[in-house]
């Protein structure tokens, strides 16, 4: 393979599929991105039957024939000048009868390289059955590719112990914050984004960007809110940065009564876009990730780039992203959490 490889990258992820605009979507773009720039992505390849994205970030704006192919336009096109192809969402779900990769990429012989984001569903019950059963219909994937790679040690050596995947196989490479993510500058004014976006956040607070799988252990951090002292409580918020379910919307509200907490003491964001997400990390008191599980764990870096302090769980592939045992809590310790938030 030359020293800058030629890379077919299947993107169908970012357009809107089953993991929406989660971590994975953000992911694959900035990853993309960074093949971009040392113009190693001769294809980006998308899914017809998806809606195609109105805007691409400027790094993937790609010249070329194959900038906007499809997999039936990469059969067509494809003069053998491409040395792998690229899978940025394994688990990602595709119309039945449709693969990943497509056929004529197996047919043809092409190396095939995948992303490993985590393995939780098999670790953390996160998914109802049926969508388990699309899980583990695509788990046999990462035993047939080439390459996987994954974002930390952590994940590599599950994917050597619970896949079977050979360890000179799976490699690491880590990740990084986009440079989007940095303290504010002169002139700009977070608090006042963040006060017309979000105005029921009226106190200094404590951030969290979670989600409602139970990996997260979003309820677990707002179980440990309950256990702080009562002027620590009234004179901060808690804000959760996530998008619920509807089925789901008064559940943590709910849950942060039943603990005597005050209807204002909790803040769910709902979805927020990067520039408020920035402005919660440039304001925020301290930002918390208690996580049960993570592949990685990215918000971590990105509210300490935006110079917010960060403590987070000591399990997973946390103490490979904040390297400071000081700043870790066991996330089943509601105790420990609380004293750490507190501290």
């Amino acid at each position: 393979m030359p020293s800058t490889p030629r890379l077919a990258v299947d993107l169908q992820t970012v357009q809107g599929g089953f993991f929406g605009n989660r971590g994975i979507r953000r992911y694959a773009l900035g990853f993309t991105g960074a093949l971009a720039r040392r113009s190693a992505v001769r294809a980006m390849l998308f899914n017809p039957g998806r809606p195609w994205l109105e805007a691409l970030p400027e790094p993937l704006r790609v010249r070329g024939r194959l900038g906007w192919s499809t997999t039936a336009q990469f059969r067509e096109l494809d003069d053998g000048d491409t040395d792998a192809y690229v899978i940025t969402s394994p688990f990602e779900r595709v119309h039945p009868g449709q693969s990943v990769p497509p056929p004529y990429v197996v047919e043809s012989g092409l190396p095939v390289v995948s992303l490993l984001y985590d393995l939780i569903p098999e670790i953390v019950d996160v998914y109802p059955p049926e969508l388990m059963a699309a899980y583990w219909e695509r788990r046999p994937l990462l035993t047939q590719v080439d390459l996987v790679i994954t974002l930390s040690e952590h994940v590599r050596m599950h994917a050597i112990e619970r896949l079977g995947v050979a360890p000179e196989r799976v490699s690491v490479v880590g990740a990084g914050a986009s440079d989007f993510f940095r303290p504010p500058t002169p002139g700009e004014q977070p608090r006042e984004l963040v006060a017309r976006h979000l105005p029921q956040i009226r106190r200094p607070f404590v951030l969290s960007v979670t989600g409602w799988s139970a990996h997260k252990n979003a309820e677990g951090l707002i179980d440990a809110w309950a256990r702080l002292p009562a002027d620590v409580r009234r004179s901060h918020q808690l804000v959760l940065s996530c998008v619920l379910p509807p089925e789901a919307c008064s559940a943590w509200p709910d849950r942060a009564r039943s603990l005597g907490l005050a209807a204002d003491d909790v803040v769910v964001t709902d979805f927020v876009d990067e520039a408020v997400l920035r402005a919660l990390y440039q304001t925020a008191r301290l930002f918390v990730l208690p996580s049960l599980e993570e592949g990685f764990g990215l918000p971590v870096l990105e509210a300490v780039r935006c110079g917010c302090p960060a403590i987070t769980s000591n399990v997973s592939s946390l103490p490979e992203v904040l390297e400071l045992p000081a700043a870790t809590f066991p996330p089943q310790d509601l105790d420990a959490m609380a004293g750490l938030v507190q501290r």
